[in-house]
């Protein structure tokens, strides 16, 4: 009774889990693609050149690394839904699975964080309140959804 709690369990976190990584665009949507939210923050910051260049470089460098991880994520996913279409399915095989993708996810908000610690380094002290206000703002925006 218990072993088909866990699989029902499982398999409600795979659909939630599934439908995030079904869209088969890579990344977010496309209004809020890298290189379009690259270019409106370095317009937001009214960055120079120079500032805007080392950005961007930063900024393409991070999310390479992303779109590697987000396709080992969708790799790992498959194998969760093989693995628990089995009939007798290896739950530790899933566990472990999930803990990688939970892993990787939390490897991408690290470097997205690092990201922006390297960016405020370059800035001045107007574009730094600037940065702030763009960050509650989206902080904002991500808790009415």
């Amino acid at each position: 009774m218990m072993r088909k709690y866990v699989l029902v369990l499982i398999m409600g976190m795979l659909l939630l889990v599934g439908r995030a990584m079904a869209d088969p665009q890579v990344g977010p949507p496309q209004s809020h693609s890298p290189e379009k939210m690259i270019e409106k923050m370095a317009k937001d910051l009214e960055l120079t050149d120079q500032q805007k260049e080392k950005f961007v470089a930063d900024a393409n460098r991070v999310e390479e690394k992303a779109k590697s991880i987000r396709e080992k994520n969708r790799q790992l996913f498959d194998k969760v839904q093989v693995e628990v279409s089995l009939d007798n399915p290896d739950m530790k095989k899933v566990a472990s699975y999930i803990q990688e993708i939970s892993k990787n996810d939390a490897q991408i908000h690290l470097m997205r964080i690092e990201r922006i610690v390297e960016l405020r380094k370059f800035l001045s002290p107007e574009q730094k309140k600037k940065l702030d206000a763009i960050m509650k703002q989206k902080k904002e925006e991500k808790r009415k959804h």
